[in-house]
């Protein structure tokens, strides 16, 4: 069995890229098929692309027979049982395509869907380990979340998650989880980050981001309690990487567009959401910061996010 966000899974191969656990009984069992029924739509939760178009088509639909469809575009399927302890994932990898492309989605919106249905909280953001606690850097899709997650791991910090990062908050301290042992860059972040770079790989032919890998203790694989949360505005040219503290109500609302697979929350799954959003950012500092644009203005975003991360850690007791 593996772990990846807090979720141990029992598959029949193994998954690429997460660490193995000796835990006694799995969250989720994951079955790989080759075809997947038609759905008998109930809901539609999510639905995005024209129907031709391979590279954006996904339907996200709730079924009849008790489960939710994920059907995309290149072909690749899953229906995901999640009423159930463990959730049931049944997967068709796509015509042509390898299991490296399947955990594209598999690690990404759809354990991101297992866990929002069990009342976990999911923040679309990359997490690494300073000094003795997790700092998260979120932000919508090319905040530069990956690429920071990147520079701050050639300095020497740890990386827990990129992209989807798991929150519990049993005792009120919140804990960030680990996922996989790499990060997904675009090709035009590998020059920020990188004085070579033409150094890493495609992560699957069929994709354009490159893998940014996590060798040894460049991955954190246990979990890691939260210092501060970090949020990634638009880059600006000109900006100065000054970092503010974000008023508890302003954090919330920052926070609630900026969780995880929350195109395909229903109502009481968005009311759980608000609660823990309002436990979070009692518990932790919520930072917002505009990054400067280019590889110098990288190397200041990293300098001002350790540093004021550090000046806003909590004090845990």
């Amino acid at each position: 069995m593996q772990r990846i966000h807090g979720l141990v899974i029992r598959a029949d191969v193994a998954l690429p890229g997460i660490a193995p656990t000796n835990a006694s009984g799995p969250d989720v069992v994951l079955e790989l098929v080759d075809r997947l029924p038609a759905p008998i739509p109930t809901n539609t939760r999510y639905r995005a692309g024209a129907p031709d178009d391979v590279g954006a088509r996904v339907e996200v639909l709730d079924d009849a027979r008790g489960h939710t469809a994920f059907r995309y575009g290149d072909g690749t399927a899953f229906d995901v049982e999640h009423h159930t302890r463990p959730a049931r994932i049944r997967a068709v990898v796509a015509p042509g395509q390898t299991l490296e492309d399947l955990t594209a989605y598999l690690y990404g919106p759809v354990l991101g869907f297992v866990l929002r249905a069990w009342g976990r909280l999911a923040l679309h953001a990359s997490c690494v380990r300073v000094d003795d606690g997790a700092d998260l850097l979120a932000g919508e899709p090319g905040a530069g979340k990956s690429t920071t997650a990147a520079a701050l791991a050639t300095r020497g910090h740890a990386v827990l998650s990129d992209d989807l990062t798991t929150l519990s908050l049993d005792d009120g301290t919140p804990v960030a989880w680990p996922a996989f042992d790499h990060l997904r860059l675009w090709p035009s972040c590998e020059p920020l980050v990188l004085d070579d770079a033409s150094r890493l790989e495609r992560i699957t032919p069929s994709w354009e981001k490159r893998r940014f890998p996590l060798a040894g203790d460049a991955f954190a694989s246990a979990p890691s309690p939260v210092r501060a949360i970090v949020v990634l505005r638009e880059r600006r040219e000109d900006a100065r990487a000054l970092v503010r503290t974000l008023a508890p109500a302003r954090a919330v609302v920052t926070l609630a567009t900026l969780t995880y697979a929350n195109y395909l929350l229903d109502a009481p799954m968005r009311a759980c959401e608000l609660m823990q959003l309002g436990a979070l950012v009692r518990a932790v500092p919520i930072l917002a910061v505009t990054p400067p644009t280019g590889r110098d203005g990288l190397a200041l975003l990293c300098d001002a996010i350790v540093r004021a991360a550090g000046e806003h850690a909590p004090v845990h007791t």
